[in-house]
Formats: C-alpha cells, structure tokens, sequence
C-alpha cells in the first residue's frame, strides 16, 4: 500500500480536494449526492482527513502512554480500528 498525499489538505470552491493551496497537487473531488447538497460538507470532511488521522495517532499513543483501561478500551478499539482503515 502506498502512502497518502502529506497534508495539509485544501478544498477549493468547486469541490475540489488540493494537496497545495495553489491547486498544483490535485488529490480528488466531491460531487453533490443531491440537488440539495453541493458536496461541500463532504469536501471539507475529505480535506480535513490528514489532521484528522494526527489526531487518531496522537490519542492513540496517548491511551496507549497512560494505559488502556475497561473505560476507555470501546475509545481505543475504535482509534485504532480507524488508523488501520486509513493506513
């Protein structure tokens, strides 16, 4: 498996998922799934997903530092369960 794009991420106004805010490295696009939605929320989603897997990593590490107990193993099952699709 080959490694993703290095974020940070961009959205442009057409939807357009941007590996460089100049729009040089384009990554993918959203398209509206109604005529009720202009796909922007999911573009927003999709572009966030760099930080987003930071963060997973980082609570990861986190539980993982100070001990995966029977409150906090559901949180942790799904980090991880999360960082695998991902990765």
């Amino acid at each position: 498996m080959s490694k993703h794009t290095p974020g940070p991420w961009w959205n442009s106004s057409s939807n357009e998922i941007l590996g460089d805010p100049m729009g040089y490295i384009k990554i993918g696009r959203v398209f509206p799934i109604s005529e009720k939605d202009d796909g922007s929320a999911n573009a927003r989603l999709v572009a966030a997903a760099p930080e987003l897997l930071e963060a997973l990593i980082v609570a990861r590490k986190f539980i993982l530092k100070t001990g995966v107990t029977y409150d906090n193993a559901e949180i942790y099952n799904k980090i991880n369960n999360a960082i695998k699709i991902a990765t």
